[in-house]
Parts: structure tokens; sequence; C-alpha cells
């Protein structure tokens, strides 16, 4: 007589004989092996990307020269900065924001160091509008050329203008009739 035995679905069941025992163990279905990624492991560790980024935030270099440094490749930190998913990208973006406020404090240095020679006067001027002009591109909000007004309603629109005049300086009658001219505006426009 010939007996069935179950076949168990899920498992598969890998015997080895081992000094004349059995020993059974289960094998990994399908489903369960480990993937393993391909191409070149990553030089990134959480260490070099805190060194990295201090180093950008303390300082007015610029990503090449940062790179050389820390003797890492310029290509290598840019894959690390394409891929939304990676954890240096949002510390990089936290670190050209300090930066920003380096340059700032940087400009005041510059200006105050400088001799009332008309060769340093030129040199400073360069480096203050460099300076200037990169920290606005980094932080726009603070450092920008522009004022950006959210006067929330309905639409949700947000006005851009140009910093072309100081409010500041209107009398308050004068600050009211441009509040009422605003709004007449934006009643025509609903």
């Amino acid at each position: 007589m010939i007996k069935k035995t179950k076949k168990i679905p899920k498992k598969q069941i890998k015997t080895i004989k081992k000094n004349n025992t059995k020993i059974e163990s289960e094998m990994p279905k399908e489903e369960e092996k480990i993937e393993v990624k391909k191409g070149r492991k990553t030089i990134y560790t959480q260490k070099l990307g805190d060194k990295i980024c201090q180093t950008i935030s303390a300082s007015n270099y610029g990503l090449k020269k940062v790179c050389k440094i820390h003797d890492v490749k310029y290509k290598t930190v840019l894959d690390w900065l394409f891929d939304p998913n990676h954890p240096f990208t949002g510390m990089y973006a936290v670190a050209k924001e300090q930066q920003a406020d380096y340059l700032a404090d940087e400009i005041l240095e510059i200006a105050d160091d400088c001799n009332p020679s008309k060769a340093c006067v030129d040199k400073a001027r360069l480096q203050v509008d460099s300076r200037k002009w990169i920290a606005s591109k980094l932080k726009v909000k603070k450092y920008g050329d522009r004022i950006y007004q959210d006067h929330g309603g309905s639409t949700g629109v947000t006005v851009v203008q140009k910093n072309n005049y100081n409010l500041d300086a209107l009398t308050t009658s004068e600050l009211e009739q441009y509040k009422n001219i605003i709004k007449k505006i934006e009643s025509a426009k609903s």
C-alpha cells in the first residue's frame, strides 16, 4: 500500500544529511528573498554629509570647492542632491540657507574693513555686490528684491510686486488712500 504525504504549499523544505541524521530547514519563499541593489556602493555616510553641510554653512565656498576639501567627487554629491529621497538633500538645503546668513554677516565685515582708497573701495563693492546677489538667490524671502504679499482671500492669489517705493514714508492719509485703491482693485477682480 502506498502512503500519500501532504504537500506544504507555502514552504519548501531542504533536507540535509549530517552525521547520519536528517535535518530539515525551511527555505525562504520566492517573495521573501532579499533583493540586492545592483551598482556600486555609495560612499555617503551621515558623518560625511554633516561635514560637507557644516563646511557649506560656515563659509562662502561653493560646492566644487567643498567637494575638493572633503575629497569627494562633485558628480557624486550632485547625484545625492538630485535624489529627492536621499537624506543629504534636505541637509544641503538647510546648509545653503545658513550660508546666506553667513554671507550677509560677511558683507558687514568687508564694508567695515575697507580702506578709503579707490582700489579698496572698488574691490569691496564688488565683493559686497557678489555676496548680496548670492544671498538673495539662496534665501529669497529674507534677502530678495521682491516683497511677497499673501492676501489669503477666497482666491488664494499671491501678489508679487517690486520694492520700488517705501510705504513707511507715506503719511496716514496717503496710506489710507493707498488701502482704498487696493480694496477697489480687489473688489473689481471678484
